[in-house]
């Protein structure tokens, strides 16, 4: 052996090599030696940064470093090719436009430049790819920024490691970028003594958010946006988001990791944010360009439950599935997608209640086990065990939340239990249809009404919009009544049940009312549009003094069928738009004087609710989702005859062009969705 290799596996023998975990039965049992190996014809300038490292005995530390880095990029890759580099001019013009003329700019852009294909987009290794002078410029200003850091002595060196060291997170192309983001935010260190981790961050955050706009449009771009392109093109999803954050942290030696939930598991969706590493059993959730640490609100006061949460380290998690898999021989591409990562460590239990589940099942011990949730009409293991003693542990699993227990073979899952409700409190709930007795089912909506979107896209719409009473038709002595300054203003989750109402709102508790002061009397009261494109109203109620029934009379406005917004069914929505200067409204004739004590208004409902001239089909879960029957609606609801009691249903719109669909159960004659 040379004395370089005696050199380096003597560094080596000195770390704790616990840190490199997953070293089983069916793993390589020197991960550095496996990575240089796989680096090919690059191989020389791998070893060129440990030689660096090996020839100061000062830097130990950093040739510590430089193994844990090279040994745990083996997956790491990035796209590159001449399609990608004409894609990227569009970030020198995004930073100005408001989101959907992004949209436009990126079609436009498409057509014009070459055909994507795998010439023109491929991928490349770091290991093959990256030369010495990259890793060694990254160990050494990500060192510089730790150890010159106020906080350094708390920051252990795992926790540098796993958030600091890395030069990127997902699969954006590497850059050189610690020393031009240091050098853009160190007006922010206003003194090194006085600075915290938390200040600094939020400071940071702060800029961020007042020139970083979040957009969709770029959800499908090849891997993720590299840094500079995020710094020219100011627009990204929140996995960038949380991305450009983690990286000007970094810069500070900030440890700034990137913590995610692959799918939410009550709909369709995941998400990706920050967390600010305080120790192993501390850290402060945000989201760059969001919301900073201290003030991110999502899992307490947002209707998302995640089953999973996982943090991105750069070592391999002894813990995680994907080790454990590993170990007993099981192959990578065996594993379900979410579950696949060996640097995943699960944080679940810091974000939401957890608890852990034990199923029986009749099979050989090791044989793996998963507890799925529910994603667009299928399911999605987020969650495994193993078998022992015909039962299988599933630690740390979010609850209230719905989970399927799959076995999982060549892509495709197959049923290995009842489904399961995990509750908030105690063990899980099997849920098992009877078929013995049979019933009508009456359903409403394919999908749970959700109050953070109802608040937005719903009752936003009444900004300023105000109340008016007169006593001519044409309203030229319009009193104001009462103006809507900020609908929904009080609105948190806990106001309508906390966790356990994430799903099951019911669209009646959004009515909104406000007291009016007026003491005139009028026959003629409207709700009337003001500064905004259009008024999407559902329902309207005035009521006179000391009155709980509201006031009748004959409907008016300047729209079609101004007797929707009376007629008490929130389905027969109408829409005030604003056209020619000329504001719409909707009211009543009330047929003689009288005075308003209040008014009530209710959001219009979103389009998950029943529609007339829609087929619809219910399923109901045995095994897999076997279907019941199949109707077009007439009305706003739907009644399905002869469902076999107490089971799983799942109602499937044929024609709705929407795939926001959740399951559900019956419980005393309501949908609970889950």
């Amino acid at each position: 052996m040379s004395n370089f290799r005696i050199c380096l596996y003597l560094s080596w023998i000195a770390f704790s090599y616990v840190m490199l975990a997953g070293c089983g039965k069916n793993s390589n049992a020197d991960p550095l030696e496996h990575n240089l190996e796989l680096a090919g014809d690059n191989r020389p300038e791998l070893e060129k940064v440990l030689i660096h490292y090996r020839q100061n005995p000062n830097d130990s530390l950093k040739l510590k470093a430089a193994i844990i880095l090279l040994s745990n990029i083996e997956k790491a890759t990035y796209y590159d090719g001449p399609w990608l580099t004409q894609y990227n001019a569009i970030f020198a013009n995004t930073a100005p436009l408001v989101d959907y003329k992004i949209k436009a700019l990126k079609d436009s852009l498409i057509s014009k430049i070459v055909e994507k294909n795998d010439k023109n987009l491929f991928t490349e290794s770091d290991l093959k790819s990256l030369k010495s002078g990259f890793f060694i410029e990254h160990i050494d200003l990500a060192f510089a920024a730790w150890q010159s850091a106020p906080w350094y002595k708390s920051v252990s060196f795992e926790s540098f490691c796993n958030y600091i060291l890395p030069y990127r997170n997902f699969s954006e192309p590497p850059t050189i970028w610690r020393k031009e983001l240091r050098a853009r935010y160190d007006s922010l260190m206003t003194s090194k003594y006085d600075t915290s981790m938390q200040e600094l961050t939020c400071r940071f955050n702060e800029e961020l958010i007042t020139w970083f706009k979040y957009s969709i449009h770029f959800d499908d771009y090849p891997g993720r946006i590299d840094i500079n392109n995020l710094l020219r093109g100011k627009r990204g999803n929140c996995s960038d988001m949380a991305n450009l954050a983690a990286y000007i942290g970094r810069s500070y030696g900030i440890p700034i990791a990137i913590d995610y939930t692959p799918q939410w598991a009550n709909h369709t969706a995941g998400h990706v944010w920050n967390a600010l590493v305080i120790n192993q059993n501390e850290f402060l959730p945000f989201l760059g360009a969001e919301d900073s640490p201290g003030d991110y609100y999502l899992f307490t006061r947002g209707e998302s439950k995640p089953a999973k949460v996982y943090r991105k380290n750069l070592i391999k998690v002894d813990s995680s599935f994907a080790v454990k898999a590993e170990r007993l021989g099981i192959e990578e591409s065996e594993l379900p997608i979410y579950l696949r990562n060996a640097r995943a460590l699960d944080v679940t239990h810091f974000y939401t209640p957890t608890g852990d589940v034990e199923l029986d099942f009749n099979v050989s011990d090791d044989t793996p086990v998963y507890l799925c949730i529910f994603q667009r009409n299928n399911w999605q293991a987020i969650g495994g065990g193993f078998v022992k003693d015909k039962k299988a542990l599933f630690k740390n699993m979010g609850r209230g939340i719905l989970y399927m227990p799959m076995f999982y073979k060549k892509g495709s899952y197959e049923a290995a239990g009842a489904p399961i409700i995990f509750p908030l409190e105690g063990d899980p709930i099997a849920i098992r249809f009877d078929s013995s007795k049979r019933e009508s089912m009456l359903v409403e909506r394919k999908y749970p009404l959700k109050r953070t979107r109802s608040k937005l896209y719903m009752a936003e719409f009444y900004r300023y919009a105000r109340f008016e009473g007169a006593n001519t038709p044409d309203f030229k002595d319009a009193t104001l009544l009462y103006t809507i300054e900020n609908p929904m203003e009080k609105w948190v989750l806990t106001d309508v049940g906390g966790y356990k109402m994430r799903d099951n709102l019911q669209y009646e508790s959004l009515w909104e009312e406000a007291t009016i002061k007026s003491q005139k009397a009028f026959r003629y009261v409207r709700l009337a549009q003001s500064f905004h494109e259009s008024i999407k109203v559902g329902e309207l109620e005035f009521f006179a003094p000391q009155s709980s029934a509201p006031l009748n009379g004959t409907a008016i406005g300047s729209v079609p069928n101004p007797h929707h917004a009376f007629d008490g069914v929130p389905g027969n929505s109408i829409v005030l738009n604003k056209q020619r200067g000329e504001d719409h409204w909707v009211g009543l004739d009330l047929g003689t004087s009288t005075t308003i004590a209040k008014v009530r208004y209710l959001p219009v409902n979103d389009n998950n609710k029943i529609l007339p001239s829609r087929t619809y089909e219910l399923f109901y879960w045995d095994e897999y989702w076997k279907p019941l029957a199949k109707q077009k609606a007439k009305e706003h609801t739907i009644t399905f005859q002869n469902v076999p009691s107490n089971g799983l249903y799942w109602l499937h719109c044929r024609d709705c062009n929407s795939t926001e669909e959740r399951p559900f159960r019956i419980v005393n004659g309501i949908q609970e969705w889950w």
